[in-house]
């Protein structure tokens, strides 16, 4: 048996709007959700806006630089001539 204080279901979570001015019969209403990042849009509405201003993301310098790193290290020529320096040794 669920405990009373279990996780909600789909089917049990709902919205209510609420308009602060009176809106006449048949009038199209629109919905903002503020200057949010498809991130955030997502988790909490389960929707993205593939041309979303404000959509960004955070990435720090060492991510950068392992990148960096990594595509430098990996790319043909550098891989070539580091195993080439390494057969001398």
């Amino acid at each position: 048996e669920e405990a009373e204080n279990s996780s909600k279901h789909a089917e049990d979570v709902y919205y209510n709007m609420y308009s602060i001015k009176d809106i006449e019969k048949d009038t199209e209403v629109f919905n903002t959700y503020g200057d949010l990042p498809n991130a955030t849009l997502l988790t909490s509405y389960g929707f993205i806006d593939e041309e979303n201003e404000f959509d960004y993301f955070t990435i720090s310098c060492a991510e950068v630089l392992l990148q960096c790193a990594y595509t430098l290290f990996t790319s043909k020529g550098i891989s070539e001539t580091i195993s080439e320096e390494m057969n001398q040794y």
